[in-house]
């Protein structure tokens, strides 16, 4: 049986995993800028689409596990 607050800690975890995750990501695409000038235009937009992809859906999990652990915890 499942309680609230092992959802809650288990929403949190996988947040914290996604931050961290999101962290070496950033460091990947600067890297990548530094390291390869010269790549194709077409390749640096796609590394930046997939790293503006990966903050937008980092950040709703980050409000979304801020809502179930902040704002609505009285509520459960």
């Amino acid at each position: 049986m499942t309680t609230v607050q092992n959802t809650i800690g288990t929403i949190f975890a996988g947040a914290l995993l996604a931050c961290a995750l999101s962290g070496v990501l950033a460091v990947q695409v600067f890297l990548y800028h530094r390291r390869y000038p010269n790549d194709r235009k077409l390749y640096k937009i796609m590394v930046w689409c997939f790293w503006v992809i990966d903050t937008i859906q980092t950040t709703s999990l980050a409000v979304c596990a801020w809502n179930y652990a902040i704002r609505h915890l009285e509520t459960c």
